[in-house]
């Protein structure tokens, strides 16, 4: 017996496109060429459409896909993507929503493999290019975490780090910790064949370079890997340079981890002589000595509103964008009161 994924395999579109399309009552959400394409597709299989089903019948299942630039190593150390990750799929179960495929660009992604499924959910960095090649064999797309770009062609749900940062900077400057260091990581921009398409700026190292820049302040940077061990040595090659700063502004928690070790070994009482401030506010930060002044920001809710927001999409088809931001809040701890 034909069904409805059988049209749409043929079809190389989703199957809610094709329900909509075979329904006289959405057809107009889907293209008229599209319509008839599934209408002559649907005639030859003999397909015989079950009977409609009443306003109060549940929607039906969606099959997802989850593209992704993270490898299993980086997903178990970076607990930001995997709280994200975890969101996805308890959300997913929740809704009896089916996530048929997880790739990652390590697995050589074909694009043409994914025209089945009824929506993708995007985690990680990717090129401008990738996104929109993803958007030509799908037309329902989320990205995560966007890190500021695609706004004006594609669904996105990510927080307000941009604006978090420029906050703490100011709090910074109004408390007189200057000169102001900013310790990151770096931020790649990947290709579907995991190949490096840009290097990304990451809107926290942004924020803090207007800032500077509008500040006539100079710039003291130091990127590395976005672990602990990364932080030590990032700050460790400030301490060794000829810059001296008041405070530092940490990209993650785990950087930060580092850094604190670090100016411990120094005999640095944080908050005194020097203040601190970093983003995740994940639970380890409170066995710190000293407590250290955190950003918290929305992990497992990302991911959460990333399958809602997928799943509004395929069931109710539009032609516009929407991008979403949950707010992150900013936790005081030792190493900086507000």
């Amino acid at each position: 017996m034909t069904t409805i994924k059988d049209i749409a395999a043929q079809a190389q579109v989703s199957a809610t496109t094709v329900s909509h399309a075979l329904n006289p009552q959405k057809r107009h959400l889907v293209a008229p060429e599209t319509v008839q394409k599934v209408k002559a597709i649907a005639q030859q299989l003999n397909y015989q459409p079950a009977a409609m089903p009443n306003s109060k019948a549940p929607l039906s299942t969606l099959h997802i896909g989850l593209i992704k630039t993270l490898t299993i190593k980086e997903e178990a150390e970076d607990t930001y993507w995997r709280f994200i990750k975890q969101g996805i799929y308890e959300t997913a179960r929740q809704e009896r929503i089916q996530i048929t495929q997880e790739l990652s660009i390590q697995d050589n992604i074909d694009p043409n493999s994914l025209r089945s499924l009824d929506g993708l959910i995007v985690l990680g960095s990717f090129g401008e290019t990738a996104i929109k090649t993803l958007q030509t064999v799908n037309n329902n797309v989320v990205v995560v975490d966007a890190a500021g770009h695609y706004y004006n062609f594609v669904d996105t749900i990510g927080t307000n780090l941009y604006d978090l940062t420029y906050s703490i900077l100011q709090q910074l400057w109004q408390k007189k910790h200057q000169p102001i260091a900013f310790i990151g990581g770096r931020r790649a921009e990947y290709n579907l064949d995991g190949t490096i398409a840009a290097t990304g700026v990451d809107r926290r190292l942004k924020a803090y370079q207007d800032f500077i820049t509008e500040h006539d302040q100079p710039e003291i940077i130091s990127l590395s890997h976005w672990d602990s061990a990364g932080g030590k040595a990032a700050i460790q090659k400030l301490w060794q340079s000829s810059a001296s700063f008041g405070s530092v502004v940490c990209a993650s928690d785990p950087i930060a981890i580092g850094v604190v070790n670090f100016l411990n070994q120094q005999k640095i009482t944080l908050g005194t002589d020097l203040a601190l401030v970093s983003f995740d506010d994940l639970d380890v930060i409170s066995y710190l000595t000293p407590s250290l002044t955190s950003v918290w920001l929305p992990k497992a809710e990302l991911g959460q509103n990333a399958v809602l927001q997928l799943q509004a999409r395929a069931h109710w088809p539009r032609s516009w964008t929407s991008n979403i931001s949950i707010l992150g809040e900013i936790h005081y701890r030792t190493t900086f009161q507000n």
